[in-house]
């Protein structure tokens, strides 16, 4: 088993991470601290935010009615996305589990609305636990 540690901080689009996940590898995930949205605190589990869907203001990914929820997504190229995927897009809050269908470098971000990470500060310690560690690293 091996785990990684890394910085997700709040006002960054895409967080790239040095881990190459396989096709059909299991990885947990766990997630403290907090970060916050221009004046609202939260864990990486988000908040809900029922009235900014009511008002067709939904994030960059729709997650129910949550929003700042810690969100990854795994990227054949490893090259950071130009868009957003919802159907490529996982969420991962404070804990998780996951199994990823494809192979490619992990990338992670706050799902907030597009246009509006300025406001953001803070980050959340992210841990991903692997069951494999035989030299999944991507080259620096």
């Amino acid at each position: 088993m091996m785990e990684e540690t890394i910085q997700v901080p709040a006002r960054e689009m895409w967080v790239k991470t040095s881990i190459l996940v396989r096709n059909g590898e299991p990885l947990k995930f766990r997630a403290k601290g907090v970060w916050v949205d221009a004046v609202i605190p939260c864990s990486a589990d988000g908040y809900s935010a029922t009235i900014l869907y009511s008002l067709g203001r939904p994030p960059r990914i729709p997650d129910g009615d949550r929003y700042f929820r810690l969100m990854g997504r795994v990227v054949p190229n490893g090259l950071e996305p130009t868009h957003d995927d919802p159907l490529s897009t996982f969420p991962i809050g404070v804990q998780n589990e996951w199994i990823s269908p494809i192979e490619g470098v992990l990338f992670v971000f706050v799902n907030d609305r597009s246009g509006y990470y300025w406001n953001n500060w803070g980050a959340i310690t992210l841990t991903v636990i692997r069951e494999y560690s035989d030299n999944l690293n991507v080259p620096s």
